[in-house]
């Protein structure tokens, strides 16, 4: 049985392999999709560590194209950030769903200890006030 070449996409006028093909379809090339608002809001929280001194959270929002449907609130996974999630973003707004975010303190753009999640009365705090 021969291979057979699938002409899903062409690099230089050849068709990609099936694995080309599959492995294309998987990567995204997240700078292509910056969100459009980066901090519509002033984030300022309490520094927990440091009395009397704040915590800058960074924010993210992509419009609903038309009609507005829903909200949709992206919290981000450990070591992750939400502006890297604007190809996502992008996609709800495009069905009509505003898509907002905040960086967590210490991740992505926001201050705080890098990396680290200070509690999770804290984390849980900084998100009910974002939404």
């Amino acid at each position: 049985m021969g291979a057979h070449k699938y002409k899903t996409a062409e690099v230089d006028g050849q068709p990609l392999s099936p694995e080309e093909a599959t492995l294309k379809r998987k990567k995204v090339d997240f700078s292509k999709f910056v969100f459009p608002e980066v901090n519509p809001l002033e984030l300022s929280l309490p520094d927990y560590k440091n009395k009397g001194s704040t915590v800058k959270l960074v924010n993210y929002r992509w419009p609903a194209v038309g009609e507005r449907r829903g909200v949709v609130h992206w919290v981000h996974g450990y070591g992750d950030y939400v502006g890297r999630h604007g190809w996502i973003a992008q996609a709800f707004a495009q069905h009509g769903y505003d898509f907002v975010g905040i960086d967590q303190r210490g991740f992505g753009n926001s201050e705080g200890r890098r990396g680290m999640f200070e509690s999770e009365k804290i984390m849980k705090d900084d998100l009910i006030t974002y939404a």
